[in-house]
């Protein structure tokens, strides 16, 4: 397992595969799965189930009519990601890897990111730009865990813009919401002070 060198943690899908934890999709039309809403401004079009099939939703803004070069092969889009996990896991472990993926990123400068509650759930963002061929692109990332009496989710929420045009990626990424579909119990504390050693699957070691 490659493990990121400025944090010496995984990403939060190495976490859970180190901890035998299964991710199932749902979708807005799952039973017991969270409710996530975000505001689009007028020209961004929702994308078909049929091209993202394990999405739960996603849009994107075409390229300008005017657009030339790489620009004009690359549309802004949004994508929002939930998963059912098999059983529970500490939360505040999920969060301490959330920054992994983006900070692996080819390029990445990173410009902010926070850990604390969205919406009454553990949850944490990160925002940067990264290098994609000739393009400099702009990115936001926000995961969040929600517990309901279906069971726990994890939440996934990244926005993608050119690097120069972020305004309405901005406007996006700060406008999502996220609320159980009904309240669930507390779950009990996990703990995870121990260490958890993935080194079978050719990996290292490591704490969270």
């Amino acid at each position: 397992m490659f493990v990121d060198s400025q944090t010496a943690l995984p990403t939060i899908g190495e976490l859970l595969a180190a901890l035998g934890v299964e991710t199932t999709p749902v979708f807005p039309e799952t039973p017991g799965a969270p409710v996530v809403a975000v505001d689009t401004p007028e020209e961004w079009e929702e994308v078909a189930r049929e091209y993202l099939p394990a999405c739960y939703r996603a849009w994107a803004l075409p390229a300008f009519e005017d657009a030339t070069g790489p620009e004009a092969q690359w549309a802004d889009n949004v994508v929002i990601m939930a998963w059912r996990l098999s059983r529970p896991v500490d939360s505040t472990a999920v969060m301490r890897c959330a920054y992994t993926d983006s900070r692996r990123l080819p390029q990445w400068c990173e410009l902010g990111g926070q850990a604390r509650e969205h919406g009454g759930f553990p949850s944490a963002a990160i925002r940067g730009t990264y290098a994609h061929g000739e393009l400099t692109l702009w990115c936001s990332t926000r995961y969040v865990v929600v517990d309901t009496l279906d069971g726990q989710h994890l939440v996934q929420l990244t926005v993608t813009t050119l690097a120069d045009e972020n305004d309405d990626g901005r406007y996006i990424a700060d406008s999502v919401s996220v609320r159980a579909s009904y309240a669930g119990p507390e779950l009990p504390d996990t703990g995870f002070e121990q260490e958890i050693d993935v080194s079978e699957a050719g990996g290292t070691a490591f704490r969270i």
